[in-house]
């Protein structure tokens, strides 16, 4: 809980990941439940192809079967009679008065049409085309695992939009809360917060959708209110999360930290030791060589100083014998 606390008071963003995750993953679990689903219901389509074809158009026209008149139908298990399909062949007029139809798809000698509640589709026969009878179950696998790829990479984008439009919304409902808990948080965090609580609400309620359990938009809304009052109501306001950062702040510098030297001192001080290194080797190198004696050069005309001096004591020696005999 405290984590968090801590991304919607001080993190980053809107929430963008966790809403591309979250369609990311519903478009995932909804693909793959058209294939899943989708699978059993290819027998029943080659039942209503072997009961169509063959089918001949020539110049835009159907030449085979003429004159006839089929309604798809399909065996389910349990129920004695067939169960009609909105799938009709007549070959026996060219135009229809689409008008008077109720829903389903009619094909005529020279046109297809689509009904439904909301518009009405005619679509024209062009050329020469000719499907034969015969097994068409891959085609139907093929087609089925295309329109769940197509279905689960648009479902990303949809869904994305959808959310994140539906996170806009909650947090303009989560302003109004955050005001009656007396808590102040901006845009970004009340973003953040609804981002969050969407996966939340998500997360619990589409299982339940797919094992039976279906729930209204208003009992949907009213829960992601509840969850953002709790977590608006436990978290700290604006002054409070100052105050705890500034203590933070002020418990670090007071701990002690051992001084670590700057990395050109430390760099310097090695240098000067293997420099200190390097001179005490010469030295011994140079104490530990023998001195090679060569004989001094003396200079022509010059004593030395220790004669001087040993001339210069014997006749301090002969003056002062005589001064003592005058005595």
């Amino acid at each position: 809980m405290n984590k968090i606390k801590s991304y919607i008071l001080n993190g980053q963003g809107l929430g963008i990941k966790y809403l591309a995750a979250l369609a990311i993953l519903a478009s995932l679990v909804f693909a793959i439940f058209v294939r899943v689903e989708g699978a059993s219901y290819i027998p029943y389509a080659q039942e209503v192809a072997e009961q169509m074809l063959p089918i001949k158009i020539v110049d835009g026209k159907i030449v085979e079967p003429l004159n006839t008149f089929k309604m798809a139908q399909i065996r389910v298990e349990g129920k004695s009679s067939p169960l009609a399909l909105p799938l009709v062949l007549d070959t026996r007029v060219s135009n229809l008065d689409a008008n008077l139809l109720p829903e389903g798809v009619y094909v005529t000698r020279t046109n297809i049409y689509t009904v439904t509640k909301n518009q009405i589709k005619v679509i024209k026969f062009e050329g020469d085309n000719y499907l034969p009878k015969g097994d068409y179950t891959e085609v139907f696998k093929s087609w089925l695992n295309w329109s769940a790829f197509i279905l689960g990479v648009c479902g990303i984008v949809l869904l994305f939009v959808l959310y994140f439009i539906l996170t806009m919304f909650y947090a303009l409902c989560a302003q109004l809360i955050a005001k009656i808990a007396r808590r102040d948080m901006n845009f970004e965090c009340r973003m953040r917060l609804c981002a969050l609580v969407l996966v939340a609400a998500y997360i619990i309620f589409l299982p339940l959708s797919f094992i039976g359990i279906n729930s209204t938009l208003l009992f949907f809304a009213a829960v992601i209110c509840a969850l953002a009052w709790f977590i608006i109501k436990c978290a700290p306001c604006k002054v409070c999360a100052q105050a705890e950062a500034k203590i933070e702040v002020v418990e670090k510098k007071a701990q002690p930290t051992a001084k670590k030297p700057a990395p050109h001192k430390a760099k310097t001080a090695v240098k000067k030791e293997e420099v200190k290194a390097d001179v005490k080797d010469v030295v011994a190198e140079k104490k530990e060589e023998p001195k090679a004696h060569t004989p001094a050069k003396k200079k022509p005309g010059r004593k030395p100083a220790a004669k001087k001096v040993v001339k210069k004591a014997t006749q301090a020696s002969k003056t002062a014998k005589t001064k003592a005999e005058n005595k």
